[in-house]
Formats: structure tokens, C-alpha cells, sequence
């Protein structure tokens, strides 16, 4: 399959996403280069290496906003080329969309909640848009990816009654940067309220990847009703403490501007079936390498990564903790061995991206570009 990272434009601004946050950065809108992938090379490419799906997913923006989006979904049409759009659901042009939506494409909108409490996460997100492309759809080309948390389970109950029963619906617990708990922070950097993780097991719902809303709804609309799992949204103590760590002073430097020591590489700089071609037109045949690329354009950084790698011997530290932690009564490890088990997970997290932006920092990234690539 080959991954399309289109365009990095975008209206709608999600502050757990890659454009508010990456390691240490979690204050306000990143500082990443604006553009969107080159349609002529686009084309080149795609000529020489025939594809049969298509999946646009972009990093910081948002598939519909790129230029050429109608006459990339006229090509895979004509190339019998299944294309499929991830998208927050605004879009430019009701026209547009409507000409795009009768190529046969497939629609991937993120939710995150009922009306105005989508715009909780998916800040500027338009409600009344999703409902026209809701309308303007066969539901079975409609999919909604649903990120559920703790404060959001009944607006779940709601969007089910709102969408054709033919609708594809995916539920995930919702991201929280690898905690039980994230701050959601505005564009420009004000600190707003809390996200908490929802209590439920979602492996009571016997989901799959995608289910028809008619399968699971009386599932759903059951648990719902089950479960006072809501929550008031506020700034939380646990919420300052943890932000307080993420206050330092950038280099303002990107992957062009800077070079790190080379380091031994690891197995999972490992080719895979699938290719990744990002918005500036770089292409990669490794998930890890195309998202730590797509994040290191940004300038928010180089004071971090150059400064921790003591995380191998900081790693053990953790680990050693635990051991530590194993000796003490039940209660303690009930409240505490969790988070030291997150502390090693988000170590490691690190060290693999100061292992691939060594790398990348090492090579001649123009290689990678599009435009070598036939």
C-alpha cells in the first residue's frame, strides 16, 4: 500500500497530534515547514510503481485541503486505484467535495465527540461539514474513527443515531501521549483542560477493525447506558506538574540544519511492503523513519535530543526501579509501578528517534526525494 502524506494545510488544529506535540514540545502550534506534495512528480511516480490502494493520511494537515486532490481521485479511478481520505472534515468547497465524493472515494473522518464537543480536541472542526459529506455519501464509503474519552461516552450514542446504519465506525480510547491523562493545549499555547482516559474495555464491544453502526449499536447504546463514565473538564494538578517538564529553552534547528553523532542502527530501520511519501515529497519504505522524518522538520528539538543520551543508562535506571518496586506490598505497586513501567516506555520511545534522526542527519536526504525515485 502506498501511504500519501498530501499537504500540510489544514484548518483544524489537534493538539495531540504531531501538530502540537512530539517528545518534550507541547505548547501551541509546531513551528513545520508549509507545502504539499508536487502533483506532476506525483504522477511520475505513481506511473512507475502501479499501486492498487492508496491511503492519504497527512501529518500536520488535512488530505482535503490539498490542491489536487479531484484530479488525484480522477487518476486512481481511471487506474482502478482504491483511494481512501482521512480527514478531520472540513473541507474548501461544497462543489468540490461534492464532485471528489462521486469518484468513488473513501471518506475516513476523526471524531471526537457530538456537535460543538468535537472541536473539544479537533479544534475549529465544523459539524454542519460533516453533515454534508454525510449526505452526500453512500454510507458505505463513509468511515468515523472515534477517539473516546473519559468525558465524551455519551456523545457516542448520539453520533449513532446520527449516521446511516450502512456507516463504517471504528472506537479507539483516544490518544494520551502514553499516559492516562493529557492537557489540551490551544494554538496559541494556552493551557485549556485535561483529557482522561475512559474506564471502558472496548474488548466488551467485540469490536473489529471497522463494524456497520447496525451491528454494534445496541452494544453501544447498552454500555452507554451502563456507564456514568463522564467528567467535568478541568485543568488538573497532575496536568501542571507534568507540564512544567516540557518548559525549555530550542536550538530552532530541523533535520536540514543539524548533524548528530552516527549511531549504530537497528533492526527496524528494516524495509517494509509499504511506502511513505510525505507532503515535501520524500519517500520512505519505513513507517518510523517517514514519522521521526516528518517531525524533525520541525525546529522544537534539538536541545532535547542533544542533551539525552544518556536515555540507554537512564533506561536501566527505570528498569532497575521496578526490580526495586517488585520487593514493596501490592498496594504500592498497584499506585506506582505503572507509571515507572510508562517512564520506560517513553524512554525508549526516545532513544529510538535520536537512533533514526542520527541516521537521517547522516544522509543525503535529497535521495529520498520523489523526484530521484524515477
Amino acid at each position: 500500500m502506498l501511504f500519501l502524506d498530501l499537504t500540510s494545510k489544514s484548518d483544524v488544529y489537534n493538539p495531540l497530534s504531531p501538530q502540537g506535540q512530539w517528545l518534550y514540545h507541547r505548547f501551541g502550534r509546531r513551528n513545520y515547514p508549509e507545502g504539499e506534495i508536487d502533483f506532476i512528480e506525483l504522477l511520475n511516480y505513481l506511473k512507475n510503481n502501479p499501486t492498487d490502494s492508496i491511503l492519504c493520511y497527512s501529518y500536520f494537515g488535512d488530505a482535503l485541503f490539498y490542491s489536487n486532490i479531484i484530479p488525484l481521485a480522477q487518476y486512481c479511478l481511471e487506474n482502478q486505484i482504491q483511494l481512501m481520505i482521512f480527514t478531520y472534515g472540513n473541507f474548501k468547497s461544497k462543489s468540490e467535495l461534492k464532485k471528489l465524493l462521486s469518484l468513488n472515494v473513501k471518506i475516513f473522518v476523526f471524531l471526537s465527540g457530538y456537535e460543538k464537543n468535537n472541536s473539544l480536541l479537533y479544534h475549529n472542526a465544523s459539524w454542519k461539514k460533516f453533515i454534508f459529506i454525510k449526505d452526500n455519501i453512500a454510507p458505505e464509503n463513509l468511515f468515523i474513527e472515534y477517539s473516546l474519552y473519559k468525558h465524551n461516552l455519551l456523545d457516542l450514542e448520539h453520533i449513532i443515531k446520527t449516521v446511516d446504519e450502512k456507516t463504517n465506525l471504528k472506537i479507539n480510547h483516544g490518544n494520551l501521549l502514553g499516559s492516562n491523562f493529557a492537557s489540551i493545549i490551544s494554538e496559541n499555547s494556552r493551557w485549556l483542560y485535561d483529557f482522561e482516559q475512559s474506564n471502558i474495555d472496548l474488548d466488551d464491544l467485540n469490536l473489529t477493525e471497522f463494524n456497520k453502526i447496525k451491528d454494534i449499536k445496541h452494544q453501544i447504546e447498552t454500555l452507554v447506558k451502563s456507564n456514568n463514565d463522564q467528567n467535568e473538564l478541568i485543568k488538573s494538578s497532575r496536568g501542571y506538574l507534568y507540564l512544567r517538564t516540557c518548559l525549555y529553552e530550542r536550538n530552532f534547528d530541523n533535520i536540514f540544519k543539524i548533524k548528530l553523532e552516527d549511531l549504530e542502527l537497528h533492526n527496524f530501520f528494516k524495509a517494509s511492503e509499504d511506502t511513505y511519501i510525505n507532503y515535501l515529497g520524500y519517500v520512505f519504505d519505513n513507517k518510523d523513519i517517514f514519522e521521526t522524518f516528518n517531525n524533525s522538520l520541525c525546529d522544537d528539538w534539538s536541545f532535547y535530543i542533544k542533551n539525552a543520551i544518556a536515555t540507554a543508562d537512564l533506561k536501566k535506571l527505570v528498569k532497575s526501579n521496578i526490580l526495586l518496586d517488585k520487593r514493596k506490598d501490592n498496594k504500592y505497586l498497584k499506585d506506582h509501578v505503572l507509571n515507572v513501567e510508562d517512564q520506560v516506555n517513553q524512554l525508549t520511545y526516545q532513544y529510538k528517534n535520536h537512533l533514526i534522526l542520527s541516521f537521517l542527519s547522516n544522509s543525503n536526504l535529497e535521495e529520498y526525494h520523489i523526484s530521484k525515485q524515477f
